[in-house]
């Protein structure tokens, strides 16, 4: 799994900064047309915040796959070698666990949003379409936390076959 994932997470990091840079192009179109012309893009705010969910959601997955999300590891730092490794197993597992719970909510609301075909105000787009991402961000997340799972239940304590793209603290 870490194989497929990591291609897929490289691609989503660049596919996120160009998301990014074309949210800062339309907001200085927006500031142009807006002090230039005397007329805005009325549907560039819209489409600047469901973009910044969006690598907000996504870039999360990318932060869980390399393990940089903020967490509490005071106690774990300082129990000893195969405890640590078990409560650390055993966080990934709950992690899991209510990240599936998150990802069939999600489902299920974007399932409700794409039956009542409803779109946002400004820009029309479908409401499906940034529920969805948000979908995406919980699955890949959820995807990263398994494969962390596996790589802590395989991986022994100082062994050097540890994945680059996984940290294992």
């Amino acid at each position: 799994m870490r194989q497929l994932l990591s291609p897929c997470m490289t691609w989503l990091e660049r596919i996120l900064g160009a998301i990014l840079i074309a949210s800062i192009a339309l907001n200085f179109g927006n500031v142009v047309a807006r002090y230039v012309f005397g007329t805005a893009l009325m549907s560039a705010d819209e489409i600047q915040i469901f973009a910044l969910v969006a690598i907000t959601f996504l870039g999360a997955a990318i932060v869980t796959w390399r393990g940089q999300h903020l967490r509490m590891d005071v106690m774990t730092s300082l129990l000893a070698g195969p405890i640590a490794r078990g409560v650390r197993v055993a966080e990934s597992v709950v992690g899991v666990i209510v990240i599936g719970f998150v990802c069939i909510q999600s489902w299920r609301y974007v399932v409700k949003v794409w039956s009542l075909e409803q779109v946002s105000d400004m820009a029309g787009i479908p409401m499906w379409i940034p529920h969805g991402l948000l979908l995406l961000g919980f699955v890949l997340i959820g995807l990263s936390l398994v494969a962390i799972v596996f790589g802590r239940l395989a991986i022994q304590p100082g062994d050097s076959k540890a994945p680059a793209t996984v940290r294992q603290p």
